[in-house]
């Protein structure tokens, strides 16, 4: 899966289990998303059966299990609890998933001159698998630069403020687009005689 998408985890431990409050026994689960930094299981409790959807985003947030995401390989882990008076047993599973992705970006001066040949350098990173395919869009209606090309060359001919775009395709499919706006110049020098 791509860093961004999500997943949905579901407890599928064979019943009996009872849902909360009809008996003494019943199971709860509790769900660690990234059991590497030590076993810290999440607050909330679940009941078998019902299904914890996890973002895969690259902001630390609820929804995403309070981690931020990046391309690797995490082990998930779910503990089930079942009580029985004052005795708590525990039984937990663990597994894995590869999140796939991209890091980092491209690097450009953000001021050009008109005629000047430029060439942006893109650092990003697919840390899971490689980088596939690049797509640099100029934003000056010229043609889009297409293939694996990390470090392309474009000449703008007229003065103004461009967005420029690099759609990074890894091999595992996983997209991510940058964007970063540049300013291209054209000086003009006069001077006059007496």
């Amino acid at each position: 899966t791509c860093v961004g998408s999500s997943l949905s985890f579901v407890n599928t431990t064979p019943s009996p289990q009872f849902p909360p409050g009809t008996a003494s026994n019943s199971t709860t689960t509790q769900w660690d998303w990234n059991s590497s930094n030590g076993l810290q299981w999440q607050t909330g409790t679940y009941f078998r059966g019902s299904p914890r959807l996890i973002v895969l985003g690259e902001t630390p947030a609820v929804n995403t299990g309070n981690i931020a995401w990046t391309p690797g390989i995490y082990t998930i882990s779910m503990r089930n609890r079942r009580g029985n008076g004052s005795i708590q047993c525990y039984d937990t599973v663990q597994s894995t998933i590869t999140v796939h992705g991209i890091t980092g970006t491209f690097s450009i001066a953000d001021t050009l001159c008109v005629g000047a040949t430029i060439s942006p350098t893109d650092n990003s990173l697919a840390p899971a698998t490689s980088i596939a395919s690049r797509l640099w869009q100029w934003g000056d209606g010229t043609p889009n630069t297409t293939g694996n090309i990390s470090s392309p060359t474009h000449v703008y001919a007229a003065a103004g403020t461009y967005t420029l775009t690099l759609t990074a395709t890894d091999a595992f499919g996983c997209t991510k687009t940058t964007t970063k706006t540049i300013v291209v110049r054209k000086p003009t020098a006069s001077f006059t005689v007496d």
